[in-house]
């Protein structure tokens, strides 16, 4: 814990390049929707300016110029409200992903009710930012929790449950590959230990872990459309394989003469 202490810092600033690399390759990749490619980079640069803001909370926490003054104020509202735009983002990438690949023929209810949640939890955020329900500052521009700081675990909780069920009922609409590149090794049974996880957060006071949950759903959500498609590349050279065999034993036929794009053709 003292070497993450020591070198958040400069983690969160890698973390926030490589999403923000990530989101670059998003752009360029031409394997899936336009609307899906919108979603996992609003998903990604969210992550990105997430780990930027939660930085500059750190750097300028207990600084008592104007400068300070604002960062810290402007660091820490977006760190609770990027927070719960990443889980939007990711809801809105299992929307998508459950009408197509998922082969459902609308969006699950509880998707819905998650989306609800989620946006009013970014209204709650704002409104803490005049009231002090969330956190305050004291004279030496320091970070201090308000007595509603769990309500801002409750929510994002709350839906991250609520997609876990969706998952964990439609996990066999999904292909391997799709689950696989969702959480790890097995979508099912990571999410709700994930989710368990949180349950831990509002009782440890570091900047690294606080908006954990926020930046552990940017980084590895990125390759899941990607991921499909490489089942597919796999798939077709299988297939490839497999007619370049059944060609090179009927080229030892006798009388039989094959040309070169019978060899690639098969």
């Amino acid at each position: 814990m003292e070497i993450l202490r020591q070198y958040q810092a400069d983690i969160m600033l890698i973390l926030s390049g490589m999403c923000g690399i990530i989101s670059v390759f998003v752009y360029m990749t031409d394997s899936m929707s336009k609307k899906r490619k919108g979603i996992l980079m609003q998903l990604e640069l969210c992550a990105m300016f997430l780990l930027i803001s939660d930085r500059r909370a750190y750097i300028f926490r207990g600084d008592t110029s104007t400068l300070g003054w604002w960062m810290v104020r402007i660091s820490n509202f977006l760190v609770f409200f990027l927070t719960l735009a990443v889980i939007y983002s990711f809801n809105l990438y299992l929307m998508d992903l459950y009408t197509h690949e998922g082969r459902l023929e609308a969006v699950p209810r509880r998707l819905k009710v998650a989306k609800a949640l989620i946006l009013a939890g970014m209204a709650l955020v704002i409104v803490s930012q005049f009231t002090g329900l969330y956190y305050t500052f004291d004279e030496f521009n320091r970070y201090q929790r308000a007595p509603g700081y769990l309500i801002c675990y409750a929510i994002p909780l709350s839906v991250l449950l609520t997609q876990s069920s969706v998952i964990l009922q439609y996990r066999k609409n999904l292909s391997r590959n799709m689950r696989l590149s969702l959480h790890g090794n097995q979508l099912s049974h990571a999410e709700p230990a994930h989710s368990a996880s949180d349950l831990a957060l509002p009782f440890y006071n570091c900047f690294f872990i606080k908006g954990r949950q926020g930046r552990r759903r940017g980084l590895p959500r990125i390759p899941s459309a990607a991921a499909e498609k490489n089942g597919n590349l796999t798939l077709m050279f299988r297939t490839r394989s497999r007619s370049v065999i059944r060609g090179l034993s009927w080229a030892g036929t006798p009388g039989k003469r094959r040309t070169a794009r019978d060899w690639i053709v098969g």
